[in-house]
Parts: C-alpha cells; structure tokens; sequence
C-alpha cells in the first residue's frame, strides 16, 4: 500500500512542477514582450514617508523609490510640506509641480530639490526682482499657477493649472 501511495504523490508532485515549469515559460515570455509601468500614487505624502519618526509604510516606500526605477516603477507623491517628506524621495523626484509655498524651511527645501537652474531675476508686478529669486517667485504665485522643474529640461516654466472641474471637499459650487 505505501508503494502506491509513494507512486501517486511522487506523480502528483511530478504535475505540479510541470505547471510550474510552464507558468515560469508564460511569465519569462511575458517579461520578454515588456512589462507595463507601475504606479504608486500618495497625497499628504509627509504622513507615509517622514523626515523624522518611525513608521511602517517609510522603510517600503523608500525601498519601492530607490529600487523600483530600475524595474518600470514609478511613483508620484504630493504633500503641503516638502520639508516633512524624507530626503530618499525628495532626492529621487524628476519632475516638480510647485504651487504656492510660504513657510520658508519649505521654500529652502524645495529650492534644493530643483533638477534645474532658477534665473538670476524675474518680473513680478512690472518689477524685475534680482534676490531671493526663486523665494519671491513661489511666494508670489498665483491661484492656479505652478512653478515646473524637470531633469530633462534645462531651466523651470511658470505654468497655469486648469481649474478644477470636480467636486472638492472644502470649496461651494
């Protein structure tokens, strides 16, 4: 009786690593042909991946950034203080939406994220302003407006945003 118990759970085991074989053909097949980008989307980013403090999402989250470009990965944060967000994400971003910002420990930080060159002056109010040119330009924004820093380009645009054309949780229609 063992004998045959052994034959039937060696056969059985014999079926399942030909599935295996196969489903690891079907995958590697797959791989070949490209695989799709993945996304990860996090908004109040500062609360999931801290500057400062433990938490369980930090140690995945920087690990996905740091590794994950490798492989097609990708992930888009957004946070109102870019000062609170860990220096792993901040050093990894390609490209910045930039809206207004007043506090200046956020201004500094996200000066020092720019992939490139802020101008030596603008013009704001029919005044061309000379210092703390990249500290007045985001100050200074508009509603609406954004500031674009991109690794591909080699200086940063003023861009207007559509407006919102969806319900929002703080705003009457």
């Amino acid at each position: 009786m063992k004998l045959r118990e052994s034959y039937y759970v060696q056969e059985k085991n014999a079926i399942k690593a030909a599935q295996l074989q196969r489903d690891a053909a079907d995958l590697q097949s797959r791989a070949c042909e490209g695989l799709s980008r993945g996304w990860i989307l996090i908004d109040e980013a500062h609360n999931y991946v801290p500057q400062v403090g433990i938490i369980g999402s930090k140690g995945p989250l920087k690990k996905f950034v740091n590794e994950g470009r490798n492989i097609g990965l990708s992930i888009a944060v957004t946070t109102q203080q870019p000062s609170g967000l860990d220096s792993s994400i901040r050093r990894n971003a390609d490209i910045l939406l930039i809206h207004s910002i007043t506090m200046k420990s956020d201004i500094d930080v996200t000066e020092s994220m720019l992939n490139t060159a802020v101008p030596s002056d603008f013009e704001l109010d029919k005044k061309t302003v000379t210092d703390n040119v990249f500290e007045r330009m985001v100050r200074g924004l508009q509603t609406g407006y954004a500031v674009v820093s991109c690794a591909n380009a080699s200086r940063i645009f003023l861009t207007k945003i559509r407006p919102r054309i969806s319900a929002h949780g703080g705003t009457d229609f």
